[in-house]
């Protein structure tokens, strides 16, 4: 019988009935600021049922208690601290110099501090000592090997001085924030394309119009200007020539990403998703300067085609917070209004070869279409048998991350013939 019930005892020990109580419990107790509480109350029992000495030790503990409380607090509250980045935006890998700025504004020296600036930054820093009525500045260099806004946590400053019962700690406040851009890569010429927005003195891409170079003659017909007429060729010819001019014309291209997290994996330094954001970076920012009107979207976002650097900037920034969401299909991406009104321009789609699996496939053969496919196998290192392998070949296949570098610099047609 007594067997039994102390096997039943066991059983119900081992069972965890108020998980979330039980971890504050614990939390509590293995605390020092919870030995010494539980020290107080023994002390405490021992003065009222064994010897008043015991009140004595009780209220010396209990004073020790309220001044390792008390001191942390006064110290942050005479404390101010924030962080610098020496630049508002930086591109993954560079190097951003970063400044710690702690002050002290008591008439009394500071010591115990720690701090903790976003663990991505750097591990915790201590402060042994602040002169009185001073700062410190630490600085440091650092690279982000990831794209988003910085500091990405909560940074704060820490200290349990003198006994270190309880840490008391506040925020660090950001003097700027830091935008990462991803990472770019060299790509290739702007490829060929019948959309294209007439404009002077930008991308020259060879055709027959009105404005621009010369670049050939022909025999005169009705309705040209008498300023074309090639005077020294007419003569020649016995007949009226006229020049015949280069069309300036910038190719207009919307780069639209599928942020769906069905089709992409999620390996560290493998994220077939933060690669497409730099293949998309790349073909922006290599493509801008070239001239070209060039547009980005997603699913809940879209920046229409345009040129310059206030394009570039704005494109940059939306791939630095760009999120994936499932929202909307690579389909309806696609054939939304908002796509729909670049009729004539290219549309670059940068997914994976797992996009088929969801219900978003379209048509890959369309002339204004060209597809990016990420092989997630290459990526992630491992083998799928329920990729798609219904579509042509794709404008370009990535297999991993050094083919991305190959391709990109020149895997198409028009790069190839240097055209």
């Amino acid at each position: 019988m007594v067997f039994r019930l102390w096997l039943t005892l066991q059983s119900f020990s081992k069972v965890d009935y108020f998980p979330e109580f039980s971890a504050k419990v614990r939390k509590l107790v293995y605390n020092p600021c919870g030995v010494l509480v539980a020290f107080i109350l023994m002390s405490l029992l021992c003065g009222t049922f064994i010897h008043p000495q015991g009140f004595i030790i009780g209220g010396g503990l209990l004073f020790v208690l309220i001044l390792g409380l008390v001191l942390p607090w006064i110290t942050l509250r005479g404390t101010f601290s924030k962080v610098i980045f020496s630049k508002n935006r930086a591109f993954e890998g560079d190097s951003v110099e970063t400044q710690l700025v702690v002050k002290n504004y008591f008439p009394w020296p500071t010591v115990g501090l720690t701090a903790q600036v976003d663990k991505g930054l750097f591990s915790r820093m201590g402060f042994s000592l602040i002169p009185a009525r001073n700062s410190v500045v630490t600085c440091w260099e650092w690279q982000p090997e990831k794209r988003g806004v910085y500091p990405q946590k909560i940074s704060k400053i820490s200290t349990g001085f003198p006994f270190g019962l309880w840490e008391n700690s506040k925020p660090i406040k950001s003097d700027n924030e830091l935008l990462v851009w991803p990472r770019i890569f060299p790509v290739g010429p702007v490829p060929l394309s019948g959309g294209e927005h007439r404009v002077d003195g930008n991308v020259s891409r060879r055709k027959i119009g009105t404005h621009g170079d010369i670049v050939g003659v022909r025999p005169y017909r009705r309705g040209d200007s008498p300023k074309r007429i090639h005077w020294a060729q007419s003569a020649k010819h016995d007949r009226l020539v006229v020049c015949e001019l280069e069309s300036c014309s910038r190719p207009s291209i919307q780069l639209i990403i599928d942020v769906n997290p069905d089709v992409h994996s999620n390996l560290a330094g493998h994220d077939t998703f933060e690669w497409s954001l730099r293949i998309a970076a790349s073909f922006a920012k290599g493509w801008l300067s070239e001239g070209a009107d060039v547009g980005i979207g997603w699913s809940g976002f879209e920046l229409p085609p345009s040129s310059g650097a206030k394009q570039e900037k704005n494109i940059l920034d939306a791939l630095a917070t760009c999120q994936m969401d499932k929202s909307k299909s690579l389909e309806q991406i696609i054939s939304c209004q908002s796509c729909g009104h670049l009729r004539d321009g290219l549309k670059i789609i940068i997914t994976t070869d797992l996009v088929h699996l969801h219900g978003s496939c379209v048509s890959c053969e369309k002339e204004e279409y060209r597809w990016i496919i990420l092989d997630v196998d290459g990526f992630q290192g491992s083998s799928r048998s329920d990729k798609c392998i219904a579509c042509p070949k794709p404008w370009l296949q990535i297999m991993n991350p050094d083919d991305l570098k190959k391709k990109l610099l020149g895997g198409w047609k028009e790069a190839i013939h240097g055209t």
